[in-house]
């Protein structure tokens, strides 16, 4: 039996990372055109590794290319204890022309 060299991985993390979100049952005109009608607020919600945070990276580029702004936060368990902190932070330094994308908002607790 020969060994399998990483590049040739078929499951390499670069290929599985390729693989992008796709909205299933709608399209991304759709999927901007509700969020634009609740004037940019939403929610992703999901379990953990369902792709949430793909796919707000990927609304995000759509975004820019449609002429808009973003402020992205990222929160992790790690940071729990400062989460507070840092979206206070986050939103102090924010505009009004921006759309704030927040990944990991559940770290916020009841804040």
């Amino acid at each position: 039996m020969s060994a399998l060299r990483a590049r040739d991985n078929p499951f390499r993390v670069e290929r599985i990372l390729s693989i992008r979100y796709a909205p299933l049952e709608s399209s991304w005109d759709a999927l901007l055109s509700r969020l634009h009608a609740l004037d940019c607020r939403a929610a992703i919600c999901g379990p953990q590794g369902s792709g949430k945070t793909t796919l707000l990276e990927d609304l995000a580029v759509r975004l820019h290319a449609s002429g808009r702004r973003t402020r992205w936060l990222q929160l992790r368990r790690e940071l729990r204890p400062s989460a507070r902190t840092l979206m206070q932070q986050f939103l102090q330094a924010a505009s009004p022309d921006e759309i704030l994308l927040v990944d990991g908002a559940e770290q916020l607790g009841p804040f």
